[in-house]
């Protein structure tokens, strides 16, 4: 199998509500690719991996290189725990086009991340569990926010900084805005780790084993906050979350 790329990587966090969950994905595209697919796993870590091989382009994305056989292979990541799912691929489309070409978009739920409150207490930081926060265990180094209160003249902005929290500007205008999407860096190796939606849209430039284990280091971070939450009524669409416009 082919070495994974160190390349940017999206997709999403999903519940896949089907009887062998990810396996019958796999085994619905062996059969509509005419390729079988095989989970690989990543050493030294809890994730897999997986070549989706197509006759046509997907998604309107380049795969990393057309087959030998005139074929075009595109890299999946995957983080399983029970029947909920970190997938990416080269392109969030590749990932959605993937779960509706397995036959299971009617079966995909997505949560709802409470990225506004993770944005607030991380720069805001009062208590955890009744103790006084010494200094911050994430950092922001990007934010996607709707801004209350200029009606049409001003509906969204941009941030994007090493420490956003640091900024007198971004504390000062976080306070009359709704966070819909946030990156999160981890200031003990001053990397970005994660770019996450409120819909649980996600997206990463992969650096290999040790920052996917950061990943998980962080998403047990936010579930134990409850900031990832899932419901049974919670719908998903075959579309990735935008930057807004």
């Amino acid at each position: 199998m082919k070495p994974l790329p160190k390349a940017p990587f999206a997709g999403r966090l999903c519940r896949i509500r089907v009887d062998d969950g990810l396996k019958a994905v796999l085994r619905n595209l062996s059969g509509s690719t005419g390729h079988e697919l095989f989970l690989q796993e990543i050493e030294g870590t809890k994730w897999q991996s997986f070549w989706l091989r197509s006759s046509t382009l997907l998604a309107g994305t380049a795969p990393v290189a057309p087959e030998a056989d005139g074929s075009f292979a595109y890299p999946f990541l995957v983080r399983t725990s029970e029947d909920r799912y970190i997938i990416v691929s080269k392109d969030a489309g590749l990932v959605d086009q993937m779960l509706e070409r397995a036959g299971v978009g009617g079966h995909v739920h997505a949560p709802r991340v409470q990225v506004d409150r993770l944005a607030r207490e991380l720069v805001f930081p009062k208590t955890l569990e009744g103790e006084k926060i010494a200094g911050r265990r994430y950092t922001i180094g990007s934010l996607y926010a709707a801004v209350e209160g200029y009606a049409r003249s001003l509906r969204n902005v941009i941030f994007y900084g090493d420490d956003l929290a640091e900024a007198e500007l971004f504390r000062y205008m976080l306070k009359q805005s709704v966070v819909t999407r946030i990156g999160l860096r981890d200031p003990r190796i001053d990397k970005d780790l994660l770019n996450i939606g409120s819909t649980g849209s996600v997206d990463f430039q992969y650096r290999g084993i040790a920052h996917l284990n950061a990943i998980d280091q962080l998403t047990r971070f936010m579930r134990a906050r409850g900031d990832i939450e899932w419901r049974q009524g919670n719908t998903w669409a075959p579309e990735s979350e935008q930057a807004p416009a």
